[in-house]
């Protein structure tokens, strides 16, 4: 948690920009005038940091001060004045780039908190917010000042506590915008001043409350026990534990069977006696089910929270608190309900110190059977006490029980678990989800909410989360939803959802690693590759995919002689005649300009390219770069990865390491599926043939042989048939079926329609008629790397 330290500098700046303004008052305006202004002057800027100071010229710094001065300069008691206005320099005599919002009034608490909650939920963003909360002012009966203190101050006589307010939020030009804010402000101050006014009497009836509730006990003293506890806890928050906003008291009224709680007008204080907020008749027949049975259950303390955001303090829905009375018979009178907002002391008091809380803790107790002294007891009361405030005050001792046991019995494990209590009033679903606090972030959260949204069937959903020097965060998710809707809904399978949601890529990783490696060697891989992958490649390729790379990888580390590994794969989304092409290398990547060449000589054409830099965790040395090609086969024609892909690897490899040469021979690997030294056969006789003065250019030879490459690969056929390394036993069958090669290779020579191929394809033919030995199948000499021939 960072704060902000005021260093000398700072502090010093600050003071020398106020001491600037001040003389820049001195000279520009009335002696008569400037004094006071002065001292108001060090009063105002002294609640600016330093930051916000130096952002503004000196002269937009004075225009502000001098313009908020005259518009509170003139005020009568309990009025409230409220501008809302664009400063420009020729009607105002000073400028802003925002829009200002001054406010003059009595000082009255929450004003600062609520104006703020205001803007905020109507979406403007607040650049600038200036207070001078406890300034006094003595005015003359015309309201105009002619005196100020600090708060010390204020005990004067005829000085009066005030709240001057500036603030300046985003730019809005449009009139009918900067009238809605003055009213949205003006509406908060005079609820502000309702809740003022009947503060006190709102706490009264909390107090008579506890009177009839005392005396019930003398005439009923069976109750006394439950009574108590109602007791102690109204009396709770009689003392300074809650905010009251509102308070009305309901008659019950049973007139033919049609049950309903009367509001009685007399009885509305607060934000109740405004007419926006007047409570209606509560018809049992329109309420949910849940509902109408706790209001007509003999529990005489009903705890929840309000459809209503509070406009008031905080941004949060109103807490309600009603207390029922019965008459003689038995039967519901009336019910007090109290509206507001518990404290903030309320939210940081021990659980235990709470009545009402308190009787459920040693309820939950009782359920579970722990000592509060023993180890179990004292993790029990630790989760309780750490639980959201709101499920404490709201839950049933079963619902506390059940959630702290489950939460009990996750023991810090490293897993996402999922509680689920709805409210008694059926108003909304309070869900808490553990998360491994490495796996915890705002996208994570997102998921998470829309999951429960959706599934829950709620119609928005607030959330707060928690860290603390568990393994485990905690998010708590409050999913509002209908009343009336009957929400169906499995935890197991909506766990099953959140934890699918917070897989990650490695999590996918662990699983594919154990399924090709088994439980053992997955977890050593998985040390090694955890976090090894950069983000690029995690959003390209899945675990699956990795898990096959590993395989490259850990072969290319284990084996220094190696220098590539390569991996020819078409994923099921590209088209046949596409593929892609990785190449893997230690320390370094490959060039893009030398594989390129080579890569287009095999006939590809090269879509894109994208270069990743693997690290295995724990050894820095270990570094292999993995080139991942898109390429394709530029006539369109189906491209089988794994008929070609051997063929292909080994021939870009002879290429790579200088065993053949790189040109456009090369093509036949693919269109006519020969190996790199068949290829080398092709290349040999070219030179051959180019020696004897064959009379055509090379790149003519290789278009003829491309152009026709079954033609191609028939003539290889035919010249590995006349120099099979097998004695031949009978030599007539073989001089037939060399007769045959023939006969088809001329057979493909009537389809070829260019004269020069034609004539290029016969010279091949003839040329490994004449040839009567080679050392092609002598694989143990070096010098058969490439093929030399012999012709008669």
């Amino acid at each position: 948690m960072g704060c902000y330290v005021m260093t000398a500098d700072t502090t010093n700046t600050r003071d020398e920009m106020i001491a600037r303004i001040i003389q820049y008052v001195m000279e520009k305006l009335p002696g008569d005038e400037s004094p006071i202004i002065k001292d108001f002057l060090k009063h105002y800027y002294m609640r600016v940091s330093p930051d916000d100071l130096g952002s503004r010229s000196i002269l937009d710094l004075y225009g502000a001060v001098v313009s908020y001065w005259h518009f509170i300069y003139q005020r009568l008691p309990g009025e409230i004045k409220i501008r809302v206005y664009n400063p420009n320099l020729e009607e105002h005599g000073w400028q802003s780039p925002h829009t200002v919002i001054e406010i003059s009034t009595d000082e009255r608490p929450f004003i600062i908190d609520s104006v703020r909650l205001a803007l905020t939920r109507e979406g403007f963003n607040i650049d600038l917010l200036i207070h001078l909360s406890g300034i006094c002012f003595r005015r003359d009966p015309s309201g105009n000042v002619i005196a100020m203190g600090a708060a010390k101050e204020c005990i004067k006589q005829d000085f009066i506590t005030e709240t001057p307010l500036y603030i300046e939020i985003d730019r809005q030009s449009d009139i009918a915008t900067l009238n809605r804010i003055r009213d949205i402000i003006n509406e908060v101050i005079s609820d502000v001043d309702i809740i003022v006014r009947d503060w006190k009497p709102m706490q009264a009836q909390a107090v008579a409350c506890i009177k009839f509730l005392q005396q019930e006990i003398t005439v009923q003293p069976a109750s006394a026990a439950d009574l108590a506890d109602v007791i102690a806890f109204m009396q709770w928050i009689a003392d300074d534990h809650f905010t009251f906003l509102a308070f009305a008291r309901y008659k019950f009224s049973n007139k033919d069977d049609d049950n309903k709680l009367e509001y009685i007008p007399e009885s509305a204080l607060g934000l109740f006696s405004k007419k926006s907020r007047i409570p209606t008749v509560c018809n049992f027949k329109n309420m949910a089910a849940m509902t109408r049975q706790v209001y007509l259950s003999k529990e005489r303390l009903m705890i929840g929270k309000t459809k209503v955001i509070s406009t008031i303090h905080r941004p949060t829905h109103e807490d309600f608190i009603s207390v029922k009375f019965f008459d003689t018979t038995g039967m519901l009178a009336e019910v007090w309900r109290f509206v507001g907002l518990y404290t903030a002391v309320a939210y940081t008091s021990a659980p235990k110190s709470i009545p009402y809380i308190c009787k459920k803790i040693d309820a939950v107790f009782a359920i579970s059977g722990f000592n509060q002294n023993t180890h179990d007891g004292k993790a029990l009361l630790n989760i309780i006490d750490t639980l959201p405030r709101d499920d404490l005050f709201h839950a049933t001792a079963q619902e506390l029980h059940d959630l702290a046991i489950g939460v009990l019995f996750l023991q810090e494990r490293q897993k996402i678990r999922l509680f689920i209590r709805k409210d008694i009033y059926g108003q909304y679903f309070s869900c808490l989800v553990y998360v491994p606090r490495d796996r915890f972030n705002s996208s994570l959260r997102q998921r998470m909410q829309n999951i429960l949204q959706t599934e829950l069937g709620g119609s928005s959903v607030d959330f707060s989360t928690k860290f603390s020097e568990s393994i485990l965060a905690r998010i708590h998710f409050v999913v509002r939803v209908d009343p009336f809707v009957e929400t169906q809904y499995s935890v197991e399978d909506i766990e099953a959802k959140l934890v699918e949601s917070a897989r990650t890529w490695n999590d996918d990783l662990h699983d594919a690693l154990h399924e090709s490696f088994g439980e053992e060697k997955a977890n050593i891989l998985m040390e090694d590759y955890s976090e090894a992958f950069p983000a690029g490649y995690c959003e390209s390729f899945t675990a699956r995919n990795a898990v096959i790379d590993i395989e490259h990888i850990e072969k290319l580390l284990a084996n220094p002689a190696i220098s590539l590994a390569m991996s020819l794969y078409r994923p099921i989304e590209d088209k046949e005649s596409s593929c892609r092409f990785k190449l893997f290398r230690v320390d370094k990547p490959f060039p893009l300009s030398d594989v390129v060449p080579m890569l287009e000589n095999m006939g590809l054409r090269i879509i894109s390219e994208r270069p990743y830099h693997i690290r295995r965790n724990g050894n820095s040395n270990d570094k292999v770069w993995v080139n991942d090609y898109r390429m394709l086969q530029p006539s369109g024609k189906i491209l089988s990865p794994e008929l070609v892909k051997n063929i292909f690897q080994e021939a870009f490899a002879a290429v790579w390491c200088g065993l053949v040469e790189n040109d456009r021979f090369n093509r036949l690997v693919l269109s006519a599926m020969l190996t790199w030294r068949e290829v080398a056969v092709i290349r040999a006789y070219f030179k051959y043939l180019w020696q004897t003065g064959l009379g055509f250019s090379q790149t003519s030879v290789e278009d003829a042989l491309y152009n026709n490459s079954q033609v191609s690969k028939k003539l290889v056929a035919f010249f590995l048939k006349r120099f099979e390394i097998m004695p031949h036993k009978n030599e007539p069958v073989r001089q037939e079926t060399l007769a045959s090669y023939k006969s088809a290779i001329l057979q493909e020579l009537e389809e070829v329609k260019s004269l020069n191929e034609d004539r290029i394809l016969r010279k091949f033919l003839h040329t490994i008629e004449a040839t009567i030995r080679t050392n092609y199948f002598q694989l143990t000499c070096m010098a058969t790397q490439n093929p030399i021939f012999l012709l008669n």
